[in-house]
């Protein structure tokens, strides 16, 4: 099975970033500016501590969704 780490490698044009704080993680921002990510999803302490790189907000899984979930509610009020 390919990691992600793997398809990344697919990606010729990834933006260069050396933003990452551990320089394994570099592909995880090129991958989330490549793709116009809103969200990139992880554990990792040193990305979340960026909390946001460029357009992308980085946020654990349980952030993520509750922000489904407050979405998903305001979509289904009466206006």
């Amino acid at each position: 099975m390919a990691s992600l780490r793997d398809l990344a490698l697919w990606f010729h044009q990834l933006p260069a970033t050396t933003d990452a704080p551990d320089p394994e993680d570099k592909f995880l921002l090129g991958l989330a500016e490549a793709s116009r990510a809103d969200f990139l999803v992880s554990g990792d302490k040193g990305l979340l501590g960026m909390e946001q790189y460029k357009s992308t907000r980085i946020v654990t899984p349980a952030i993520l969704i509750e922000f489904l979930k407050s979405s998903e509610s305001e979509q289904r009020e009466p206006r």
